[in-house]
């Protein structure tokens, strides 16, 4: 997995990485994250989380490695 790289909630880090919101992965856009939500750290083998606030499943584009 590289950076750049989009996953989708539910799926498994390979990393310890940072994570910003691209969208839900229902396609939509609304309602948008709260702004403490649209950027999150991940450890290697967690689950990347749904969107609190809203309850659905998002697509996650990784950022960048944590060392």
């Amino acid at each position: 997995m590289a950076i750049g790289d989009i996953r989708e909630t539910g799926r498994k880090s390979e990393h310890f990485a940072e994570y910003v919101w691209v969208s839900y992965a229902d396609g939509t856009q609304e309602p948008e994250p709260q702004e403490d939500e649209m950027r999150i750290t991940v450890g290697i083998g967690e689950h990347l989380p749904v969107v609190i606030s809203s309850g659905k499943a998002a697509l996650w584009r990784m950022s960048a490695y944590i060392d």
